[in-house]
């Protein structure tokens, strides 16, 4: 079983489903968005107009599910999406099905806000969180109430700092505010808002590629014979 990990953006504004995204690509995994009634993570990689299922259309999903089928008919390729692209009424039952079919093929990332992190079934059946974290006061205490809920259900926190490069220096304290541990900090490149005008999808290139493979230090992945190993690849 590959991994699922839980990337929280704290705050609106943080930029953590570019980050998702991103990094979903660096783990040749698939993205997945954690808003079922969203707007949906195919529009971040330019994919909505690309035919395949998306969450309404899994909502009666129970049993077992084929996962090479189920990732051959996402949008998307690197990396596929299961994104929420609009309103539809997904149970957990569904979500579980669907994760668990998704996880025998590739690690799964998960684009989760805050708004909803602790809804049924995301703290369940995660294996790593990483949570964006932005460093004024009020994002801080945001970012308090996610680790403070991650920490009740027995998950630690991997911290992500967001701001200028200037305010680097503080993540660490902030980290060490929160009791969490620091990954990295994500500084404005002008790469990201050039490509979204242009309508390219983001790229792991400059502090996101970076930050993408910082996590990807900390996710365990699974060899065939389930012992835990380190994925390390190239950005």
């Amino acid at each position: 079983m590959h991994p699922v990990l839980l990337l929280i953006g704290a705050s609106g504004g943080l930029g953590a489903s570019t980050l998702a995204a991103v990094l979903a690509q660096h783990l040749d995994g698939t993205l997945v968005d954690g808003l079922l009634d969203g707007s949906g993570a195919d529009t971040t990689l330019v994919l909505e107009d690309e035919p395949g299922l998306r969450w309404p259309d899994l909502a009666g999903l129970d049993g077992d599910v084929d996962s090479a089928r189920l990732v051959r008919h996402l949008p998307g390729s690197r990396p596929p999406v299961l994104s929420a692209a609009g309103p539809g009424r997904v149970g957990p039952d569904a979500v579980r099905c669907a994760l668990a079919a998704l996880r025998q093929a590739a690690p799964v990332v998960v684009d989760l806000p805050a708004a909803v992190h602790r809804a049924e079934p995301w703290l369940a059946l995660a294996d790593v969180a990483v949570v964006v974290c932005g460093l004024r006061p009020r994002q801080v205490r945001d970012a308090a109430a996610v680790v403070g809920s991650l920490r009740e259900h027995g998950l630690d926190a991997h911290l992500v700092t967001r701001g200028s490069r200037r305010a680097e220096p503080a993540g660490q304290e902030v980290a060490g505010h929160l009791q969490a541990s620091w990954l990295d900090h994500l500084e404005d490149h002008p790469g990201v808002p050039r490509d979204e005008g242009a309508g390219c999808p983001p790229r792991a290139r400059g502090p996101l590629g970076r930050v993408a493979r910082e996590i990807g230090e900390v996710v365990p992945g699974a060899d065939g014979s389930g012992e835990l190993r380190w994925l390390r690849r190239a950005g």
